[in-house]
């Protein structure tokens, strides 16, 4: 837990910003997705002149915005486990960009 304490200590401006950026922009896609979800839907509930293409179109846009949510979190939790191995033990998952993953951790000694 020491261990834990020490390295957000050494890297919490930059976990801070990280984890805002990426909830920023996935929030702004969601909130986007439903937008035009929720539009299309009341367009053709216009043309069709019936209230359930809006109804189904919000819907759709709910549920988008939902999985967008979901896959944001899964993002974040990866990338700071990433940041995480880094930060604490110098390693950087083969599966990150080296140059990348030491832009954003930015560790304090």
């Amino acid at each position: 837990m020491k261990r834990s304490t020490d390295v957000l200590k050494k890297t919490w401006g930059e976990s801070l910003i990280m984890q805002f950026g990426v909830g920023t922009v996935m929030g702004l896609f969601g909130f986007l997705v439903f937008l035009v979800c929720t539009g299309v839907g009341v367009a053709i509930a216009f043309a069709m002149q019936s209230p359930i293409p809006g109804f189904v179109g919000a819907g759709v846009g709910i549920l988008g915005a939902i999985l967008i949510g979901l896959i944001s979190s899964v993002l974040k939790t990866i990338l700071v486990a990433a940041c995480y191995q880094y930060a604490s033990q110098g390693r950087i998952p083969t599966e990150f960009d080296g140059g990348l993953l030491r832009q954003v951790v930015g560790v304090k000694r």
